[in-house]
């Protein structure tokens, strides 16, 4: 396995991990109508997975050389 095809793993094994901590944190309004959650979470996840495509396209483009 190359090194791509470990950072596409790993980048979706972390984009997993911070999905699931996004949807177990959960959200609640407090009592004065404020909207609390772990917005922070929401862009990683996305950024994860864009790695982890990136990172198997370029594992399979390399294995074809």
């Amino acid at each position: 396995m190359n090194l791509s095809a470990r950072i596409a793993l790993l980048a979706l094994a972390g984009a997993i991990a911070t999905g699931s901590a996004y949807r177990l944190q959960g959200q609640r309004i407090d009592e004065n109508g404020i909207l609390h959650e772990p917005f922070a979470l929401v862009p990683i996840t996305y950024l994860l997975i864009a790695v982890s495509g990136l990172s198997a396209v370029l594992s399979v483009a390399c294995r074809k050389q």
